[in-house]
Parts: C-alpha cells; sequence; structure tokens
C-alpha cells in the first residue's frame, strides 16, 4: 500500500476531515488507496489558523500510520483572472498554459479552494493540491518509521466487497485474493480466512493466522472494518 509521511498537525487535520487537500511541490501519477502518516518530529511553530484548527483534536500521534484514504486526483495550482487562486486538473502536466498568468476562461476544470483549505496548506501558484477522499482513522496508530516521496508500506490491505449468503463479510487483497470474516463480532478482532477456490460464496477455508507470509503483518480494512451489528 502507498504511503505518505506528513507533518503534525496536518497530519491529523486529514484524518478527521478538516484538511481534504495536501500541498506539496511535485506531483504523482498515482491514484488508489494511501496511507496517512504522521511525522515523529512536530513543527516548532505553527501558524494561528493551524492553532486554532487543533481544538478539535483529541491527540496529535507521532511516528505512525493513522489513517487511510484514497488519492482521487492531482491538482495543479495555478493564477487565474478573476480569483485570487484557482486549480487545474485533468491537464497533462508541464502544459504551458498552466504556468502562465492568463488563459482561455474555458480550459480545464477549475475549482478554488476555500478560505479554510488556504490557510491549512500552501496554495502557491506552481505548486499541487492532492485530493483525498473517503479518509478513515485507524482505531489504533501503527508505530512505523516514515520515509520521503511516496513509499510503500507492507500491509494487508483489504477492501470490503459485501457479505456472502452466509452474511458473511467478504474482503478482497491487492493481489486479488477473497478472505472472509468468519467472526465480524464487533467486540472482537476479525477472524479472517482465505475463500476457496477464491469463490464469493466459497467456503472458508485457511485461516490467515496459519500463513507464514502473513505473520505479523498489519491488516487494514478500506473503508473499514464490515461487522454485525446484533
Amino acid at each position: 500500500m502507498k504511503a505518505i509521511t506528513i507533518w503534525q498537525p496536518w497530519a491529523s487535520l486529514i484524518a478527521c476531515g478538516t484538511k481534504k487537500y495536501e500541498t506539496r511541490s511535485w506531483p504523482t501519477k498515482y491514484r488508489g488507496p494511501i496511507a496517512i502518516h504522521a511525522a515523529a518530529k512536530e513543527p516548532r511553530t505553527l501558524p494561528q489558523e493551524v492553532r486554532e484548527a487543533l481544538d478539535q483534536l483529541d491527540e496529535v500521534p507521532l511516528g505512525a500510520i493513522i489513517a487511510t484514504a484514497e488519492l482521487v486526483n492531482v491538482w495543479h495550482i495555478v493564477y487565474n483572472p478573476g480569483t485570487d487562486v484557482d486549480v487545474a486538473k485533468n491537464i497533462p502536466i508541464g502544459a504551458e498554459s498552466l504556468t502562465t498568468d492568463k488563459h482561455a476562461p474555458d480550459f480545464g476544470d477549475y475549482f478554488v479552494p476555500t478560505e479554510q483549505e488556504m490557510e491549512l496548506g500552501d496554495w502557491t501558484p506552481g505548486r499541487y493540491a492532492w485530493e483525498l477522499q473517503n479518509v478513515t482513522f485507524l482505531p489504533e496508530p501503527i508505530p512505523i518509521k516514515g520515509k520521503q516521496g511516496l513509499w510503500n508500506w507492507d500491509v494487508l490491505l483489504l477492501r470490503h466487497k459485501g457479505r456472502d449468503s452466509w452474511d458473511r463479510p467478504v474482503y478482497e487483497d491487492e493481489t486479488g485474493k477473497l478472505w472472509k470474516d468468519v467472526e465480524p463480532r464487533a467486540d472482537d478482532g476479525p477472524k479472517l480466512c482465505s475463500a476457496l477456490y477464491n469463490a464469493f460464496d466459497g467456503e472458508p477455508d485457511t485461516p490467515l493466522e496459519v500463513m507464514e507470509r502473513y505473520k505479523d503483518k498489519a491488516i487494514v480494512f478500506m473503508p473499514k472494518r464490515d461487522t454485525w451489528t446484533w
């Protein structure tokens, strides 16, 4: 699973849904699941608007994966006549028209970031805004050392696919392998088994806990774990 390390408190502001765009000096072609990793150190000073946003946070974990999200788009921040800052998307990065102050009004798709987003990011023209959706806080932070750039986190990522005919939640990992939670009680951890013949309605097969390749590997459910409510 791809991951990105972000300074606190901005990582937690993304995790709680206050900040929906991560502004960066560089773009990426990657789209898909992404883990939000909180850097191990806090910045020495914080802008006033960021300190005010912190009032809604109970804690600010450091040096850990704290949430998952979907990276759905990367926007190029540009000048646009009539507004302070606009963002263009779905245009090849490096196109000349993205780096000029004036261009045709109907060129590409645009949006004006909210005042709050402007305060919580660096929207200098020429930079990029990574749009994040379906953000989910992890139940507990997962301590791990971060890295620069977009990096790979060795984790079992399970996407919810629905429930089989026995009302068991079915998940699919990044390789296309199906898994079933045979005891999906909210008050207990998952009991995952592979699906026999990799069939959605197939019987549970091998328990994950006896598979050596998954030993000590973190498990992340997207968008979240499906549990029985009765």
